[in-house]
């Protein structure tokens, strides 16, 4: 088999996993829709319900707590030092806001929460497109997030204070 049609077999699987996936998605959020309908909501309140989460939906605008844990770990720079790409850096804000330099700047403006009791950090990307969700899907799948709000375009990721490495988009991000 040439290198051409290996890179179509290739991408043909990808591309059906993505598809499978969002599919699968789909359907629980179409599941959700139906038993709110089931106990009465009417329909057009469905399209605004919030969708089941094991968790309160955070809320970007709060003032993070400095001092415990790791949130004073997390403050600052990150970086992909170069190699296969240009070095890049994911800054860390003390507002919450999150800034992307010489790398993934159509993210920008971002935001970020840390849910001290779960070692939660969430990176809230308002521009991140459905097209572009693939990546995050595949390191969801090989456990470099723990999940994904495709509603919220959030990214969880498991952030314990012995954390030193933030994989974005497949990149690994080291505290400066």
């Amino acid at each position: 088999m040439d290198k051409k049609t290996k890179l179509k077999e290739h991408l043909l699987k990808r591309t059906t996993i993505v598809l499978a996936m969002q599919f699968m998605m789909d359907c629980v959020l179409l599941s959700s829709c139906y038993k709110a309908n089931d106990v009465g909501v009417p329909v057009a309140a469905i399209d605004k319900m919030e969708y089941p989460n094991d968790r309160k939906k955070p809320n970007v605008e709060t003032p993070i707590e400095f001092g415990k844990n790791n949130i004073e770990g997390i403050i600052g720079i990150w970086e992909y030092p170069g190699g296969e790409a240009n070095p890049m850096q994911i800054i860390f804000h003390e507002d919450g806001s999150l800034e992307f330099k010489d790398g993934f700047e159509f993210y920008n403006p971002a935001k970020w929460t840390y849910e001290i009791n779960k070692y939660e950090l969430s990176l809230f990307l308002p521009k991140l497109e459905l097209e572009k969700m693939e990546t995050f899907l595949y390191l969801l799948e090989k456990e470099y997030i723990k999940r994904i709000d495709r509603v919220k375009k959030e990214i969880v990721y498991d952030l314990s204070p012995d954390t030193r490495v933030i994989n974005f988009a497949g990149w690994n991000f080291r505290k400066k």
